[in-house]
C-alpha cells in the first residue's frame, strides 16, 4: 500500500484518520466486561498465526499472550502480564509467566510468514486495490518541557528550527482520491 507525495498532498485534507479503540477510554483497554464480545473473534483472528508458530507447545500461548498485551495492565512485561491474567482467569500467576517465557524464549521462529499474513489481512480489512496509506510526519510546536518528545528540531508549522512535538500519522484513503 503506498501513495505518492502528490497523491497524499492531495488527500491529506479529505480523508479521515482510521483509529482502533479496544475499549471504552474510561475503563482502560480491553475489560473484563466486554471480553465476552472480543474474545471469540480474537481468536478466530489468530487462528492462521497460531497454525504458523509450528511447535505445539507455543500455540495455547499466543492468543494469552495477545490478550495480556491488550489487557488493562499498566505494563505490558512478562510478570505484570501474568499476574494480571492470572487475576482475570483465576489461574496462579507463575503458571502464566512460566507459560508466557517458555512462549517468548523457547526457539526463535521466523517472523516472516506472520508479518507476510498480517499484511494480507490488513490489506483485506482496511484496503484494497484502490486505497493507500498515507505516512507522514507531523510536528507541533510546544513550549513547556514536560510533554513526551519535545526537542529542539525542525518545526514545518512554523518552517524553521523550533521547541516541538514530532510524530508519524498513518491515514487510510480509500474511494476519496
Amino acid at each position: 500500500i503506498a501513495a505518492s507525495k502528490k497523491t497524499a498532498a492531495r488527500v491529506h485534507t479529505t480523508t479521515r484518520s482510521v483509529t482502533v479503540a479496544t475499549s471504552d477510554p474510561t475503563t482502560g483497554p480491553a475489560s473484563a466486561s466486554d471480553a465476552a464480545t472480543w474474545e471469540p473473534q480474537l481468536a478466530r483472528w489468530l487462528e492462521p498465526y497460531i497454525d504458523l508458530l509450528g511447535d505445539a507447545r507455543r500455540k495455547p500461548w499466543l492468543p494469552i499472550y495477545v490478550r495480556g498485551l491488550l489487557s488493562a495492565a499498566e505494563r505490558k512485561s512478562l510478570t505484570p502480564m501474568a499476574s494480571h491474567l492470572s487475576r482475570q482467569d483465576g489461574i496462579a500467576a507463575k503458571a502464566n509467566y512460566h507459560g508466557l517465557q517458555q512462549f517468548m524464549t523457547y526457539r526463535a521462529w521466523s517472523v516472516a510468514p506472520m508479518e507476510r499474513l498480517l499484511a494480507q489481512q490488513a490489506d483485506m480489512m482496511l484496503g484494497g486495490d484502490d486505497a493507500v496509506l498515507i505516512v507522514d510526519d507531523t510536528a507541533s510546536k510546544q513550549q513547556g518541557k514536560h510533554s513526551v518528545g519535545v526537542a529542539h528540531q525542525y518545526c514545518g508549522e512554523v518552517g524553521k528550527l523550533a521547541n516541538c512535538q514530532s510524530f508519524v500519522t498513518l491515514t487510510l484513503a480509500k474511494d476519496e482520491v
